[in-house]
């Protein structure tokens, strides 16, 4: 068995002072701690350098904030590279979904925006046809009531009978043999 700086042939007293020295020392290196001013990370000391072991790290919210550590286990290491490679892979892929989401929007916004324009111009089209048409019946309604009044008028003007007003001064006796025809006699 060898531990650094002891032999099988030393006291008991000299093997504890040494051993309590490496512990001592291993602790202020903090070996089997990783520390951060963010969250506090840590791996329990009891833990064996084959152990499985489960980490959550909870990041910082601030720039300013900085982490260390010191991982005394392969394992551990490759443990929290693993969730290191999964966040990144999270937040790319949630980058990506971002993305495409905004890309998707900003295509359904144009659309829409097409569609809502089309349907206005078909809109201002139709009422604008509509408009006109109804213009276009209304002046000829007036122009047919104009020509029906204007033909009343006339009809009512030819229909109209001239009677000259016949006021004959007659002397003796007169016999009048006349065929008046659509004539009124005053």
């Amino acid at each position: 068995m060898a531990i650094a700086n002891v032999a099988l042939t030393d006291t008991f007293d000299y093997w504890r002072t040494v051993t309590n020295s490496l512990v001592v020392a291993l602790n202020d290196k903090l070996v089997y701690c990783n520390t951060s001013n963010a969250n506090t990370v840590s791996i329990p000391s009891f833990a064996s350098r084959t152990s499985n072991l489960y980490v959550n790290i909870i990041t910082s919210t601030s720039l300013n904030d900085s982490a260390t550590g010191n991982v005394a286990s392969a394992f551990t290491a490759n443990t929290l590279q693993g969730l290191a490679l999964v966040y990144a892979a999270s937040a790319n892929s949630n980058t990506q979904f971002s993305v495409t989401a905004a890309n998707n929007y900003a295509s359904i916004l144009a659309a829409n925006n097409a569609v809502g324009a089309n349907a206005w111009a078909n809109t201002l089209a139709f009422s604008t046809g509509v408009t006109a048409t109804g213009w276009a019946n209304n002046v000829g309604a007036a122009g047919n009531s104009y020509t029906n009044y204007v033909g009343t008028s006339a009809n009512s003007f030819a229909n109209i009978t001239y009677a000259p007003k016949i006021s004959p001064t007659f002397t003796g006796t007169v016999t009048i043999n006349a065929n008046i025809a659509n004539q009124i006699l005053t």
